[in-house]
């Protein structure tokens, strides 16, 4: 779902439409790769978002508004020097190359009219914002730093030329004055071509990216896949008609700003966005949405995929602390449970020492090992005691009460601790299969709350955490069964405690999975005297499932009164104890979930 450079002739069009003779007002960056830019034009005020990033670089009018940071980005301080105060003079792009430059006449220190270029490169890992002095061709500061180990041919570096990225000899449609289908077809004969025509197309047309190359072809009749050689001059000329017809669209400036969806597991996914209808998306069954304006359309469509990626990465990140923590808590147990076999032989520590003071006339100094009859057992098995040789018989026997009195002693606090890790490793677990159910960065970011409240994460995530803003509060999900009663589930700690201790009522219905992590589950049962057994099954299903056995089956799930559980003072957060419950199995998936929840209920 990339930009192609026809995409940003139709920017292009679009932003000198709206910005050219207005004056920057305000600069912000929210980050080091974006930058968003106040303009104000005839008593109207437009914000530009200038984007670097990897993925989602572009240039358009957002009616969002990025956040400030307190601590600008030095090349903010940059832009803020050259631009604050500067008239647009022009938005142009050279050719159909995926760049676009802002033109903007400002004053320098010395009060004297300066031209600045602020150039956008929509290149995918090699995007970058460069300010540019226009008259000299050369870089003031640019977002990204490229040496010559990086890039021979293009240094982005300040007070280095800037150049344009090298030619890809491909030919320039944009360039041809008053375009005809003849010139297309010369463009398309000019060498033989044995790769697809999708291919062939993309490499010989400059600005003609996959998607747009896609949609030429099928509008064309021809299919993408063939090679480009079999094509008949017929169709060849269907390709060269509808080219001509798309430029001609974009030099008068008539878009049609889209997205199209697919709707998958119940909730639409965005599939590609573009300047014009794409009819192979639409023939194939996708939801189309229109915009009026392509700002208005990468925000919704840039803003929806950068969400999701946010939202990814801040997963990843929650879940590979909490996966970290885990084994560290297992290796830790581990070593526990081994030093508490060394402290269960106390006794045995004991006997060795009794028997060795028994015998201590009969042996001399030096030995390594002496077998005794046990006097304490009625057999009079033989006992191998290990001696240390430099020390004699009494030595050692002291030697074997003090390990007896030092394994006594630490028996009891090693016991703890294995409690202790032991409830540490089922509340990471607990947590684990939270972040897992967790479907909002606003639930995500509670769990990265809790786990900095907790000591899990180090400062670094801990500051991320409280430089985020969010303000909002998630809610438990709630669901509605074919009987009409409202089950609740918490999906992530925070909300397992509020459900469970403060919405819920005493004679409400409780589940969770049997000795597994997962949601507290809760079934309201106000003005209902009994519970149906579907809704029932309904809740048991919706535990099972937001636990960590979803995957399995004949998942043992109990349930009891809501006033039967309660929290130990000093738990951590959703770790509670129940009494009183009835157990009951079900093997957990959307199919069953669905067949027992009011008709239209999706899973989040």
């Amino acid at each position: 779902m990339s930009i192609d450079g026809f995409f940003v002739t139709a920017l292009c069009r679009e932003l000198s439409d709206c910005i050219v003779g207005g004056r920057i007002d305000k600069i912000s960056m929210p980050d080091r790769l974006q930058a968003a830019i106040s303009v104000r034009r005839n008593g109207v005020f437009h914000r530009l978002l200038a984007s670097a990033r990897s993925q989602y670089a572009r240039l358009h009018l957002t009616r969002t508004n990025p956040e400030n940071p307190l601590e600008p980005p030095m090349f903010c301080m940059v832009l803020r020097k050259h631009l604050l105060g500067g008239r647009i003079l022009s938005v142009h792009q050279p050719g159909s190359e995926r760049i676009l430059t802002v033109q903007v006449e400002a004053r320098d220190e010395y009060g004297r009219r300066a031209i600045k270029d602020l150039i956008v490169e929509i290149m995918g890992k090699h995007s970058n914002l460069l300010l540019v002095d226009s008259d000299a061709s050369v870089i003031i500061d640019c977002a990204k730093h490229v040496s010559s180990r990086v890039n021979r041919y293009r240094e982005l570096l300040p007070n280095k030329p800037y150049v344009l990225p090298p030619s890809q000899g491909k030919a320039d449609l944009q360039l041809i004055a008053n375009l005809s289908p003849d010139d297309v077809l010369q463009v398309l004969a000019s060498h033989q071509c044995e790769q697809t025509a999708h291919k062939c197309l993309i490499n010989r047309v400059q600005g003609l990216g996959p998607l747009t190359a896609t949609e030429v072809l099928y509008r064309a009749g021809v299919d993408p896949d063939c090679s480009f050689s079999h094509v008949s001059p017929s169709k060849m000329e269907q390709i060269a008609l509808v080219l001509c017809d798309i430029l001609q669209s974009l030099r008068e400036g008539r878009t049609t700003p889209v997205t199209y969806s697919l709707t998958t597991d119940g909730s639409p996914q965005l599939k590609a966005f573009s300047f014009m209808r794409l009819t192979h998306l639409a023939d194939q069954g996708c939801f189309e949405q229109t915009f009026s304006t392509l700002g208005d359309m990468l925000d919704y469509a840039l803003a929806v995929k950068e969400q999701d990626a946010r939202q990814s990465a801040f997963r990843s990140e929650l879940a590979s602390v909490v996966s970290n923590a885990i084994q560290r808590s297992r290796e830790r147990l581990s070593k526990l449970e081994s030093s508490l076999e060394v402290a269960e032989n106390a006794d045995e520590f004991r006997l060795k020492a009794d028997l060795l003071m028994t015998h201590s006339n009969q042996a001399q100094k030096g030995l390594t090992s002496l077998t005794v009859p046990n006097y304490f057992d009625p057999g009079l098995n033989e006992v191998a005691i290990e001696l240390d040789p430099s020390l004699s018989v009494i030595e050692n026997a002291r030697h074997y009460y003090k390990l007896y009195s030092k394994a006594k002693r630490s028996k009891a606090i090693v016991e703890s601790l294995i409690q202790s890790t032991r409830s540490d490793l089922a509340y990471l677990e607990q947590v684990e299969v939270s972040i897992d159910s967790s479907s909002t960065v606003a639930e995500l970011e509670e769990i990265s709350s809790e786990l900095a409240d907790q000591g899990v994460l180090r400062s670094r995530s801990e500051k991320r955490r409280r430089g985020s803003g969010t303000k909002e509060r998630s809610s438990p999900a709630q669901f509605v069964s074919r009987d009409g009663i409202r089950i609740l589930v918490g999906r992530n700690n925070r909300q397992n405690d509020e459900l469970t201790l403060k919405i819920a009522s005493p004679n409400d219905i409780w589940l969770h999975a049997k000795d597994i992590p997962g949601s507290h589950v809760i079934i309201r049962s106000q003005g209902v005297k009994e519970i149906p057994d579907s809704t029932l099954a309904a809740a048991a299903l919706l535990a099972a499932f937001y636990s960590k056995a979803r995957g399995s089956s004949n998942v043992a799930v109990d349930y009891t009164l809501r006033k039967h559980v309660r929290k130990p003072t000093g738990a951590k957060p959703g770790m509670v104890i129940y009494d009183s419950q009835t157990t009951v199995y079900v093997t957990p998936s959307e199919e069953a979930i669905l067949s027992h929840l009011k008709e239209g209920s999706t899973l989040m």
